[in-house]
């Protein structure tokens, strides 16, 4: 019996001797395949895949086959400055940097048998990336950002999965070159970035159409700052994209100047007007995501804001104002990047415009509220000659919180010139409500009156604006208290001639009373427009003031 045990014993132990060999060699065999696998193929399909422009260095590989967990100290991309102004069409420039990288659960018996490489997980504790788009001259061909081909893994490894690869904190730097000199910055921190079923594999032809080569690919941040120019910021709160659906949510977003006032005052420059914008969400569908990293501009299928809040203070209680403003066909080019979103809708947004001028004590105050508006499409083809629609802006608002408006703009983006057209009908509403700008800014108010209707359309080409406008209204009452009209109402301000000649009409009387027309049956009466735009004129005043004369002539005939 004792003989028995010791011959048992003496198994045992061969057995666990053969099997500590054999799990030796496969591991042995495996560290050399992984960091074949790791560090020359990985290498190879990196510069091959980008032309030779980018570069990947892998720091040591070390294996603890007990455990089925291989550790990579580092990960460097860095890209050939030379080798890519040499292409025909330049990548980003890109510099990627991980550190402390693991992969666990590597099936090791697969990899030996030659079956391919299977890993649970891979992620890196640390990393940043910093992509800065090329500015290529119009015309030039851009790259592509479909689906890229697959590489071919070695021999020995016909396959290469990972159920999960996760980068947990990322900081990220996008920057984007501007047709008029300078870039667009963004920049992301605690980047989360997840993968999931991630395949390298050339006998799986879906494989190679997902994006990068995942079936899972998302990316949520905690910050993200976009600074299209040294003077504004955009901060939105929470990020989301998915590269699977297409889409980007973003939260809790603004949009506001970056310094201080104080900075045009001290280099005595007339400090411009402020322009801050809240959203409660933002989504975009349908966004190639692939396109905005290569610089190949923005393409989406839908944007959707919520809650979209704009507040635009001006104070003209400074010198006068110099400054030259752009059209939208200029401000389009200026961004130096193709922009193809089907459509851009807007649901309950609100507007307010405060303008301050000398001895007031408080603004003046245009509100457009409860605002629905849809703009589609929004085309521009950066470098190419376009046939693209004009971009039709349809929207609808309260205004002054009394009367409904809605309003159609149709801009042709790519025109080479100031063109587009522009109509309108303003609802019901008490003339009394005009008065929330007027009593602040200017030495006449409305006593009483009803507007019925005010209709209003023209035509705008190389920047003359040519049309017609038609209030209807019912006892109208203004009390001139004092002379010396300033603000929006002036005639340098929003309203301009209108309030100049108003006053000159009632300049012996204290009221005035009538309405539009002045008889039943009778055709109302209309005001031209007629209107060049002005350097200094924003978009928005360039509308206004198109309309102001037209609306005084009904009222003074």
């Amino acid at each position: 019996m004792g003989r028995r045990r010791k011959v048992v014993v003496r198994g045992l132990v061969v057995l666990g001797v053969l099997t500590a060999v054999l799990v030796g060699v496969v591991g042995w065999r495996a560290s050399g395949i992984l960091r074949v696998l790791v560090g020359n193929w990985a290498v190879a399909a990196v510069s091959n895949q980008s032309g030779g422009v980018y570069r990947l260095d892998v720091g040591r590989v070390r294996l603890n086959w007990l455990l089925r967990r291989a550790t990579v100290d580092s990960v460097r991309v860095t890209t050939n400055p030379g080798a890519n102004a040499k292409t025909a069409k330049p990548l980003p420039e890109l510099q990627v940097a991980f550190d402390r990288c693991t992969l666990s659960g590597v099936h090791l018996v697969r990899l030996v048998l030659g079956r391919g490489f299977y890993a649970g997980s891979f992620g890196c504790r640390k990393g940043s990336i910093a992509l800065r788009a090329v500015r290529r001259p119009p015309g030039a061909a851009l790259p592509s950002a479909g689906a890229a081909a697959v590489p071919r893994p070695p021999a020995n490894v016909p396959g290469v999965r990972i159920a999960r690869v996760d980068f947990p904190d990322v900081a990220l730097e996008v920057r984007l070159p501007r047709a008029s000199g300078g870039e667009t910055r963004i920049a992301l921190e605690r980047v989360r970035w997840h993968l999931e079923d991630f395949a390298i594999d050339p006998a799986d032809s879906a494989a190679a159409d997902r994006p990068l080569f995942s079936r899972v690919v998302e990316l949520a941040a905690d910050s993200l700052v976009v600074r299209p120019d040294s003077f504004t910021a955009l901060r939105i709160a929470h990020l989301r994209a998915s590269l699977t659906d297409s889409t980007l949510d973003a939260e809790d977003l603004g949009f506001a100047p970056s310094v201080p006032l104080a900075v045009f005052e001290r280099r005595g420059a007339y400090p411009p007007d402020v322009v801050r914008v809240h959203g409660a969400r933002v989504r975009m569908q349908g966004l190639d995501l692939g396109a905005l990293a290569l610089g190949s501009g923005v393409r989406a299928r839908r944007v959707t804001a919520d809650s979209l809040r704009v507040m635009i203070t001006s104070d003209r209680r400074g010198p006068p104002h110099g400054s030259s403003h752009r059209i939208p066909q200029r401000w389009i080019a200026d961004l130096g990047q193709t922009v193809d979103v089907d459509s851009i809708v807007v649901r309950e947004g609100d507007v307010e415009y405060r303008e301050m001028r000398p001895d007031q004590a408080a603004p003046g105050v245009l509100t457009f509220g409860h605002i629905e508006a849809t703009a589609a499409p929004v085309r521009h083809l950066e470098g190419r000659q376009s046939m693209a629609d004009s971009l039709t802006f349809v929207a609808t608002a309260q205004l002054l919180r009394a009367g409904r408006l809605a309003v159609r703009i149709a801009v042709p983006l790519d025109a080479p010139t100031f063109d587009m057209a522009f109509s309108g009908t303003l609802g019901p509403m008490p003339a009394t409500a005009f008065n929330l700008v007027l009593e602040n800014l200017d030495n006449w108010k409305i006593e009483d009156g009803q507007v019925q209707r005010i209709t209003f359309g023209a035509t705008v080409h190389r920047g003359v604006a040519r049309g017609s406008l038609t209030p209807i209204y019912t006892d109208l009452s203004v009390r001139v208290t004092g002379h010396g009209a300033g603000g929006i109402l002036s005639a340098h301000g929003i309203f301009g001639g209108a309030a100049r000649g108003l006053a000159s009409l009632v300049a012996n009387v204290t009221t005035l009373k009538q309405a539009n027309p002045h008889h039943a049956g009778e055709t109302p009466r209309s005001g031209p427009i007629s209107h060049t735009f002005a350097a200094n004129e924003t978009f928005p005043k360039f509308l206004w003031v198109s309309l102001r004369e037209a609306l005084l002539v009904p009222i003074t005939r």
